[in-house]
């Protein structure tokens, strides 16, 4: 019984051990840019950017951007745990949502992008004060481009490592019970 209880102990440390391959850390990387400006004190001009974000979780759900950086005069300086943020997420399907809104009212610095399905590359910025209906005042727009996309390879072979040696400890101990294979 003894000895059991070791190779049991023995298999699920090992299976333990094992899991953490399968939770390879993949942050996805994308870079960006933002053109086609107009109106403000932005027009005619192209910025670009880079954002990272956990490519495990963001195959399902919008995901938090991990970080955001960009040439935009407006983020200087910022950075996402900044109270200005109020959305940073991320999706498989290259969708971004970054809403930056710093105070006190009035400061020029208010953007927001978004690549999701309603409002494909939307690139909008002004002041942090709003007009009737959610605009930006002094608004100017663009478009919003992801332009390159980098997500890490998990390999699936290696979440069978835990299973694996699950199924050989259980092989091991019933062969030592030497109990019968039941006959369909």
């Amino acid at each position: 019984m003894r000895k059991q209880i070791v190779w049991i102990a023995l298999v699920v440390v090992l299976a333990a051990l094992s899991a953490d391959s399968v939770r390879a850390d993949a942050i996805g990387t994308a870079t960006f840019t933002i053109t086609n400006i107009v109106g403000g004190a932005y027009a005619g001009d192209t910025f670009t950017g880079t954002l990272t974000y956990d490519a495990t979780a963001a195959q399902t759900t919008f995901t938090p951007l991990l970080s955001f950086t960009t040439n935009l005069p407006s983020w200087a300086g910022a950075n996402l745990s900044d109270p200005g943020v109020a959305q940073a997420v991320f999706n498989d399907t290259g969708g971004v949502d970054l809403f930056y809104s710093p105070g006190p009212a009035g400061n020029t610095n208010a953007f927001t992008v978004y690549n999701g399905a309603a409002f494909a590359g939307t690139f909008v910025y002004g002041t942090t004060e709003f007009a009737a209906g959610g605009q930006f005042l002094d608004a100017g727009t663009g478009t919003f481009t992801i332009t390159s996309e980098s997500v890490p390879e998990i390999d699936p072979k290696n979440g069978m490592a835990p299973f694996a040696l699950l199924v050989g400890a259980v092989l091991i101990i019933r062969g030592r019970r030497k109990i019968p294979t039941p006959i369909a």
